[in-house]
């Protein structure tokens, strides 16, 4: 019997922590913060991201949809696929070697730019509204396990009912992904902001 674990932390600005950065590290790649700094690149474990995707509640304000939603997608996998065809996608990124990647690694760059274009404009808002800036908590990250006995189509359709149920029903974005390293824990990191 698969033993269930959760666990919830807060990304903080007081800690030192950057929801950018965090967001790289789960979307396995590189992202630029805002004022041009990029972060560390996480493109060596891309082989462990699964799936990845950014879920919007239903009554999402139209300005939402337009930055993140399925257009927005479909926009930024034309840059990526571009981007593979010119070249400028290498290995190390999610890629097999410039301008060879698949399908599947060029929609989770996609749904990594999207989110790359999320936490940095969370990080503004934060920046600028905040009272204390310097101590805002940025979002909430859970880490769900997933049980391996599941297919990965199942292991998908399970974290979207859940965000879908907990998150996006009651007006919460959720950045999400799937990663397994094959080593018999297969796991979702869900991002939220706050």
């Amino acid at each position: 019997m698969p033993v269930p674990h959760l666990s919830i932390s807060a990304i903080s600005r007081s800690t030192g922590a950057s929801a950018v950065a965090r967001a790289a590290y789960r979307h396995a790649t590189q992202m630029e913060q805002a004022g041009g700094e990029p972060t560390r690149n996480f493109g060596a474990k891309a082989d462990e991201l699964k799936h990845s995707e950014i879920a919007l509640p239903d009554n999402a304000p139209p300005w939402a949809v337009r930055a993140y939603g399925i257009k927005a997608f479909e926009a930024a996998l034309k840059e990526v696929l571009a981007d593979a065809a010119a070249g400028r996608i290498v290995a190390g990124t999610g890629a097999d070697g410039a301008g060879q990647i698949s399908m599947e690694q060029a929609e989770r760059l996609a749904w990594a730019r999207l989110s790359e274009r999320l936490w940095n404009d969370i990080e503004h808002v934060e920046s600028a509204k905040n009272k204390f800036p310097t101590r805002a908590i940025l979002a909430r990250e859970a880490t769900i396990a997933m049980p391996k006995v599941l297919s990965r189509e199942a292991q998908i359709d399970l974290v979207q009912g859940f965000v879908r149920e907990a998150f996006t029903s009651r007006g919460t974005v959720v950045d999400w992904v799937l990663h397994d390293k094959g080593d018999g824990n297969p796991h979702a990191h869900l991002m939220l902001p706050t």
